[in-house]
């Protein structure tokens, strides 16, 4: 469970930003605040974006700053946070979000006061290289959700938006809100805005959810839906807020997977213009997942079959688009070592390998995606790397160099990076890290706890807010 913080400075002079959780909010009051999916933004005009993770030794927080060339060596690591689980939180599965306000913002799977999950801030300390964490609301199980896994969004209003794989009046997970207190020291306040149904509807959305061009909420769910999986093979669903306040949100599934097309979707999806890219973990026509496109009105495509020993497999990481519109993504498993792969994909289907994971000392199985900032991909493999801890990785697009920045050890800190870093306003890539758990099944399962710390490249290695 490692939160971590990341400064950068490209020597290029590219400071455009390729965030994983960015919607453009508009309509319907979400107005001003630029948080979609896959969208570029400007990193000196950051507002608010988002992705979280799972369990460890307890967690961490960490800060990674890169100076002058992306590749710069000079490295140090710095504890922010750690959870002290269960009150405080256990495994934050997925990213955090940036908020308007400067604060980021996050989800623990489990821990809080009924151990169903928290959300939870982390605020600066102006002039220093400290966060200050407090839980904002703890989850209670059915009927209030339980066990928060996809990325948050925010709104500019401070509302923040996500999902619970399980809990809600269904019992097969929720879509809520929370709303920040009226005054300082108040309580959020959360509300359920749909509870899924399982089969035929929606269960365990494992991703969060983005905002379409219409103002309608879109999402994935893991399992549930029509298709002929045991548990179903998943949906693309959406929520469309009441026409009157206080009024009902209506949930459309929009596509029911059929396992031909793909089954399983884990990760949020990306959005570009009226329409979202995403991925499932399995199905398609070699059952080793697929990349597909969705237009809001739920017409499905299949862009890209994944055939494992050829170009990876199971795809659990959401797609990042840079300035340019390049796709980029990565899959957990095959490839030529079965270790994994870093690709490009266009949209037209066209994927090409652009590094492989050897299961050594360059990292193994990535469940996280990649962040594109200027010419370089920054990301992490859960697995691999001289303690088989994993890694924080970066590939250099013009030349393909890739470089290993981080090994991590499970002995003395958080292990198994699975979320995508985001970046804040000063250049700071904030993710979360956390040793391994099961990622398969509609219900999550832990097996440790974690620590936080901070790494920064920056030479001397000071990296503060």
């Amino acid at each position: 469970m490692l939160l971590i913080k990341n400064e950068l400075s490209n020597a290029t002079g590219e400071d455009n930003a390729v965030l994983h959780g960015r919607v453009t909010l508009r309509n319907r009051g979400w107005r001003g605040v630029d948080i979609s999916p896959g969208k570029a933004e400007n990193a000196n005009n950051m507002r608010s974006l988002g992705t979280l993770g799972p369990p460890g030794r307890l967690a961490l927080v960490a800060s990674l700053a890169l100076s002058g060339s992306p590749l710069a060596a000079q490295t140090a690591f710095q504890t922010i946070h750690v959870f002290s689980s269960p009150a405080d939180g256990n495994s934050p599965r997925a990213a955090l979000v940036l908020a308007p306000s400067g604060d980021a913002y996050g989800a623990t799977l489990l821990g809080g006061s009924s151990n169903n999950g928290t959300v939870y801030q982390l605020t600066p300390v102006s002039g220093t290289e400290k966060w200050t964490e407090s839980v904002i609301y703890s989850f209670a199980g059915a009927p209030d959700g339980a066990n928060p896994a996809g990325a948050l969004i925010a709104g500019p209003d401070g509302v923040l938006y996500g999902t619970t794989i399980a809990g809600g009046g269904g019992g097969a997970g929720t879509v809520f809100q929370l709303t920040p207190p009226t005054e300082t020291g108040g309580a959020w306040t959360e509300s359920i805005l749909y509870s899924f149904g399982g089969v035929p509807d929606g269960a365990a959305p494992h991703a969060g959810v983005v905002l379409g061009s219409n103002g309608l909420l879109y999402g994935t769910t893991a399992y549930g839906g029509t298709g002929t999986c045991a548990s179903g093979c998943g949906t693309v669903f959406s929520l469309a807020p009441p026409a009157a306040p206080g009024g009902v949100w209506t949930e459309t599934v929009l596509r029911s997977f059929q396992s031909s097309d793909g089954a399983n979707p884990y990760a949020s999806l990306a959005a570009e213009s009226s329409s979202f890219l995403g991925t499932t973990v399995n199905g398609g026509e070699y059952n080793s997942g697929v990349i597909f496109s969705v237009t809001e009105s739920g017409v499905l495509k299949v862009l890209h079959s994944f055939e494992a020993s050829v170009d990876g497999a199971n795809p659990y990481a959401p797609l990042s688009l840079d300035t340019k519109g390049n796709v980029y993504g990565t899959a957990r498993n095959g490839g030529t070592s079965g270790f994994g792969t870093l690709f490009t994909v266009t949209k037209g289907g066209a994927l090409s390998i652009l590094h492989t994971f050897s299961g050594v000392t360059d990292g193994a199985n990535p469940v996280a995606g990649v962040l594109a900032i200027g010419s370089a991909l920054y990301g992490a493999a859960s697995l691999g790397g001289s303690n088989g801890d994993g890694t924080l990785f970066l590939l250099e697009l013009p030349t393909s160099t890739f470089k290993v920045l981080h090994t991590f050890n499970g002995a003395n800190q958080s292990a198994n990076p699975l979320a995508t870093p985001i970046l804040a306003p000063s250049a700071a890539l904030l993710g979360t890290c956390e040793p391994m758990l099961i990622l398969d099944g509609p219900r999550p399962q832990t097996t440790d706890a974690g620590s936080d710390f901070t790494f920064c490249t920056k030479n001397p290695p000071v990296c503060g807010n």
